[in-house]
């Protein structure tokens, strides 16, 4: 028989009775033995991002709001790390995370690698191969001084054929490296102060008809310009065709995110493909319900990756939107997620 305990953490019996949960008065429930019946969840891996946050940081940038709201930056920082998700911390956090749903891995690490990818490229291509590199309004391709020291968040020239063939030989130079892997990261670099590539050929790849983004253009100015997806999509797509011939059984994750927020108007992700849409927050979370179903709808694997903390001004609100969005992720992500995963 199978016995089903009620959960040991208060957290969790909070969070339950929150949401008008049944949990139950006996020390036990007992079912009968349900023979060989299997099911697997149609969500593979379910978290809540939980990071720690740099205290000096955190310091800086949550002290002032946190004082005029009569809370402390540090003490909320603590609260947050005695409740995030590692399972190397306290054991009755589990408890609290398994009542809604969080897979019982903390992360797919070892199987699959997502994050901003091209960390290194700025660096080691730049002076030989400029052309990997976004055309900036100055008409050069040297992004040195708007990046300073963060040569990691280098834009790129998207319709370079060369950074593809090099992009691709290092991904498959990666999988023999780490030949348990499912998946890597060709996601683009973070924003930075480089500006996106608006070389003739890369414009090309922008149908004008696709949703309208402001894309800065300096310092100050900026213009309406078509989302970027689609040049997105099209790297991504050569890419992917290149990897495939050597790694078929593989995976390359990337983010939509920024000016290539939007599924594409035009180019189709090559099934090679995981998405991972950053769109809406903890503190918007039923922007992303639309943006989801229009990726999950392109039958490719598909995560929906919020940014924990933007959009929040002050400790305040983000300790509600935090516990929110914690007790109750959005039904509408959840259906889509058991529905197209």
């Amino acid at each position: 028989p199978v016995k089903i305990l009620p959960p040991v953490s208060k957290t969790a019996f909070t969070a339950a009775q929150a949401l008008r949960k049944i949990v139950p008065k006996k020390s036990e429930i007992v079912f009968p033995d349900f023979g060989d019946w299997t099911y697997t969840p149609a969500v593979k891996h379910r978290g809540i991002r939980t990071p720690i946050p740099n205290a000096k940081q955190f310091r800086e940038g949550n002290g002032k709001s946190a004082a005029k709201h009569g809370q402390d930056a540090d003490a909320f920082r603590e609260e947050i790390i005695k409740y995030r998700s590692d399972f190397d911390l306290p054991v009755t956090n589990r408890d609290f995370y398994a009542w809604h749903g969080v897979s019982d891995r903390d992360s797919l690490d070892g199987d699959y690698a997502w994050g901003h990818y091209f960390k290194d490229y700025y660096d080691k291509s730049s002076a030989e191969h400029p052309e990997f590199f976004a055309l900036q309004p100055n008409g050069s391709r040297d992004q040195s001084k708007v990046l300073g020291k963060k040569h990691e968040r280098a834009t790129l020239c998207l319709s370079c054929p060369g950074l593809v063939e090099v992009t691709a030989s290092n991904l498959v130079a990666r999988f023999a490296q780490l030949p348990t892997y499912k998946a890597l990261s060709i996601s683009l670099p973070d924003a930075g102060g480089a500006q996106q590539c608006m070389c003739e050929n890369c414009r090309r790849l922008d149908p004008p008809n696709a949703r309208i983004y402001s894309v800065k253009v300096g310092s100050d100015a900026k213009v309406p310009y078509p989302a970027m997806t689609d040049r997105v999509i099209w790297f991504a797509n050569q890419v992917a065709a290149i990897v495939k011939k050597s790694c078929p059984d593989k995976k390359l994750c990337f983010y939509a995110y920024n000016s290539y927020t939007p599924p594409p108007f035009y180019y189709k992700p090559d099934p090679m493909l995981v998405v991972l849409t950053v769109c809406g927050d903890y503190s918007r979370a039923g922007n992303a319900t639309g943006n989801f179903a229009s990726w999950a709808n392109f039958g490719i694997p598909t995560y929906w990756r919020p940014n924990l903390l933007w959009g929040f001004r002050t400790v305040s609100e983000l300790r509600q939107a935090y516990a929110d969005h914690i007790i109750s992720t959005p039904n509408e992500i959840i259906n889509l997620l058991n529905e197209r995963f």
